[in-house]
Formats: structure tokens, C-alpha cells, sequence
């Protein structure tokens, strides 16, 4: 019986347990899709979006551990500093996503309240 070298092994393990491709592509679309409706708010100006967290960084674990995408969106002004006005925005994202669930453009999304400062 030959045994397999501990690195090989470790490298086996480590492919099993990445997110498959489709997961990732199907995600990166979602993302996409969610990132077009967020900039078509109207009266915001947003700089960037980005996925973050373990998919961001490419470290997620495969569906088995439920990986998610984590959506930022950097603002083009300090206006979010306040946080009222923040949780305005917040509010305007959900229901513009919301809306666009409802008209078909896309898919149904659970949307989750993380913290006072994100969904």
C-alpha cells in the first residue's frame, strides 16, 4: 500500500472544500445584477462595489458551510457619515432590490440585517 504524500493530500482537501465554480460564477452574476439596480438609485452617486469578505478574498468554504457574498458599496460622498442618512441609504438599497425582485429582475433575495451599520 503506497501512501499519499501529506502536501498532496492537504492540496486534495483544500479543493473540496473551495466553493464550486458554478456557485461562484452564479454568485458573481447575482452580485452584478444586484450592483446595476443599486446604481440606479436615484440622487445617490456610489464610487465602488465590491464582494468582500471570504468570497472577496477567495477563502470561502464550500456549500456545505453556507459561504454568502458580502456586498460593499463605497459612497462618492461623506453624506452616509450621518447615521441617519445612512440608514436612509440602507433603506433605499433594500427597497430597490426589493423592487426589483418583485418585477422579475431578480431572483428572490434574502437580505439580512448584520449589524446597525450594514444589511
Amino acid at each position: 500500500m503506497t501512501t499519499m504524500p501529506l502536501t498532496v493530500r492537504f492540496e486534495q482537501l483544500a479543493k473540496e472544500l473551495h466553493p464550486s465554480k458554478e456557485f461562484i460564477k452564479q454568485g458573481n452574476i447575482l452580485a452584478d445584477m444586484i450592483f446595476k439596480v443599486l446604481g440606479s438609485v436615484k440622487g445617490l452617486s456610489i464610487a465602488k462595489c465590491v464582494i468582500a469578505g471570504s468570497m472577496g478574498r477567495k477563502t470561502a468554504l464550500n456549500e456545505d458551510f453556507e459561504p454568502d457574498f458580502d456586498l460593499v458599496v463605497l459612497m462618492n460622498s461623506d453624506y452616509t457619515m450621518n447615521h441617519k442618512k445612512r440608514n436612509d441609504v440602507l433603506e433605499q438599497f433594500v427597497s430597490a432590490v426589493k423592487t426589483a425582485s418583485d418585477a422579475g429582475k431578480l431572483p428572490e433575495i434574502n437580505i439580512t440585517r448584520t449589524t446597525r451599520y450594514a444589511y
